[in-house]
């Protein structure tokens, strides 16, 4: 039992190692709901690896497409060199079929290259072209055979030419050139190989007949690619005639009428007639000179206060004194006669007024330069002289005649036996209040002579048709301040004006 408390491991191992347990039905249940809420597996990997295999497999053919694109482009400007170097390799020789670069490789039979050998062939077949290797054929079939010459040009080791020949055993035969040879090596290329001669021309001969032939061969070669089917002759393209620019109207005239004014206390209300001549010096540039004449009206407005006056008439009368027919007594018992003196007189009334204002009539000339915006759109903007009278203050007189005046109540006393005083002057029994006339002195004085002023002038025009025409301008000619009466005289002058006219092109 001792050993069994120090392994009780075992003990418990011994007796309960088979023992096992039915779990209740609601443990099951619970185990189950506990699953059910188990997410599931994500599948974002799946996504993310299809996505993955997408764009490597979309870079791989995109990386294909640009290679071959890239092959392509340089194949197509390799093309003419390599045409070129195609023309220069295939290019026939003396042997008619291949080209120099495969020639065939020297035969047993090959003559020394120091030799010259002549070969005689009874063949109606043309002579060789050395430039080209092509056969001509023979004007007539049955000519007799004419033999050929092979030199060769190179010398020997003695410094001396070789005049071996060697005669074809086909004599007599129509045997072809190519087939008299077939024992010869394929000629070297001309500059240092085998020329065909013909025996019966000189060499100069020979040489310019190869010339001559060489040439007739490229233009039948040249007429042979324009006759080809499907291909039409390339004939150079007449380039098309460059258009002409239409010329400039230099001179353009017309005339404009419309109506003109002023935003502002004592501006004018005017009627414009401009007549105008312009010179276009480009497209877009012109100078033009739009002279005006104008007929302004300027609204009535009083000028200080009116003023009154009199005058006096020169019927003025004392008929002397007139004796009262009662004397009239003192108490001393003196007598005393009465004497009454009578005066008359008449004046006239005149009561002076001031007005600025009125009519006046105005001539201007611009000077103007002209920019054209858009096909019936300018814009113009220069210096603008202006001509006209002085504005001036008007007087006016309000005149009321002949106002008759009496005094009668002067009486001088006069003792009897005694002549009466004389008779006083008329003015210094009559008098009046006020100012006389005479002594009148227009507190405004009216400036003399006309005035010439140098102002601004822009606005746009508006074609239509060519012919007609519609301008909007502003324009200003300054002029110092006048203030009489608390008015300014030059306002209308040196106001700011809008001006809208109606035009007719005349010269264009």
């Amino acid at each position: 039992m001792g050993q069994e408390r120090k392994h009780i491991d075992d003990l418990f191992k011994n007796e309960l190692g088979s023992y096992a347990e039915t779990p209740p039905p609601m443990a099951w249940d619970a185990l189950e709901k506990r699953l059910d809420k188990v997410p599931p597996q994500p599948t974002g990997w799946l996504a993310g690896r299809t996505l993955y295999i997408v764009m490597m497999a979309s870079l791989l053919l995109l990386s294909v497409s640009v290679a071959r694109k890239m092959y392509l482009t340089s194949l197509d400007q390799t093309a003419p060199a390599r045409e070129s170097r195609n023309k220069q390799t295939n290019t026939p020789t003396a042997d008619g079929n291949r080209p120099l670069s495969q020639s065939a490789p020297a035969t047993p039979n090959t003559p020394d290259k120091n030799t010259d050998v002549t070969v005689l062939a009874t063949s109606n077949q043309p002579r060789n072209n050395n430039s080209t290797g092509k056969l001509k054929p023979a004007a007539k079939m049955n000519q007799p055979a004419r033999p050929f010459q092979i030199t060769s040009n190179k010398k020997s080791s003695q410094g001396q030419k070789s005049n071996r020949t060697a005669l074809a055993s086909r004599v007599g035969t129509t045997a072809s050139y190519a087939e008299a040879t077939d024992n010869i090596a394929d000629p070297l290329p001309q500059a240092g190989g085998y020329k065909l001669q013909d025996p019966g021309k000189t060499q100069a001969e020979q040489v310019k007949d190869d010339t001559r032939e060489n040439k007739d061969e490229q233009k039948k070669d040249a007429g042979k690619k324009n006759d080809q089917p499907g291909k039409a002759k390339s004939t150079p393209k007449p380039a098309p005639p460059k258009p002409q620019k239409p010329s400039i109207v230099r001179l353009e005239a017309g005339i404009k009428a419309g109506f003109e004014s002023g935003f502002v206390n004592g501006s004018a209300n005017k009627l414009v007639v401009s007549p105008y001549i312009q010179y276009n010096v480009s497209r877009q540039f012109a100078i033009m000179v739009q002279p005006a004449i104008k007929t302004a009206s300027v609204a009535t407005s009083s000028v200080g206060n009116s003023r009154s006056y009199y005058k006096e008439n020169a019927d003025s009368s004392n008929p002397g004194p007139v004796k009262d027919p009662y004397p009239v007594f003192t108490p001393d018992g003196i007598p005393y006669y009465l004497y009454h003196y009578y005066y008359s007189q008449t004046h006239d009334s005149i009561i002076k007024s001031f007005t600025a204002g009125g009519s006046y009539t105005e001539y201007e000339l611009p000077v103007l330069l002209k920019y054209r915006v858009t096909k019936g759109l300018s814009v113009y903007g220069g210096v603008n002289i202006s001509y006209s009278q002085l504005m001036s203050v008007k007087e006016h007189t309000n005149t009321i005649s002949n106002i008759s005046r009496t005094d009668s109540s002067i009486v001088s006393v006069v003792q009897s036996g005694y002549n009466p005083p004389p008779a006083q002057p008329t003015s210094q029994v009559i008098t009046y209040s006020g100012t006389e006339i005479s002594n009148y002195k227009n507190p405004y004085p009216t400036p003399a002579g006309n005035t010439f002023r140098v102002g601004y002038m822009f606005g746009f025009g508006v074609e239509y048709r060519n012919r007609w025409l519609f301008d909007g301008l502003m324009q200003q000619t300054p002029m110092p301040a006048n203030m009489q009466g608390g008015y300014n005289v030059n306002s209308a002058l040196s106001a700011t004006y809008f001006r809208f006219t109606l035009g007719y092109k005349l010269i264009r």
